[in-house]
């Protein structure tokens, strides 16, 4: 009898958790912008649990995503900021494409601008 024909003592394993139901989301409004070789996709979506900000970034095909419920766009945006303003070496350019991209999810989200 090979190892894989042998019953487990453990006994039959089952996948953690069932899969879950897909969620309906609304897109609202979507950017894209591209830096040097990475390509960012902002899509600012809704769902039954409300509103969030998906940013994903896309390098040669592998995708990385980040998910900001709106409640957190504001803080999000000063963190931004601050980290943009206070680093001089940071392409103006770069700086102004975030903060655009901030305001039109701020303003299409509902929320107060800063």
């Amino acid at each position: 009898m090979i190892s894989n024909e042998r019953p487990s003592p453990y006994g039959h394993h089952k996948p953690y958790g069932s899969p879950k139901p897909p969620v309906n989301e609304d897109t609202l409004r979507s950017e894209k912008i591209q830096i040097e070789r990475k390509s960012f996709q902002f899509t600012l979506k809704e769902n039954p649990r409300g509103r969030f900000l998906r940013i994903t970034e896309d390098v040669g095909g592998r995708r990385d995503t980040i998910i900001i419920p709106a409640p957190g766009l504001e803080d999000f945006k000063k963190l931004i900021d601050e980290i943009c303003f206070n680093n001089i070496s940071l392409d103006k350019s770069i700086i102004w494409i975030m903060l655009y991209i901030f305001q039109v999810f701020q303003i299409t989200a509902g929320l107060r601008l800063i």
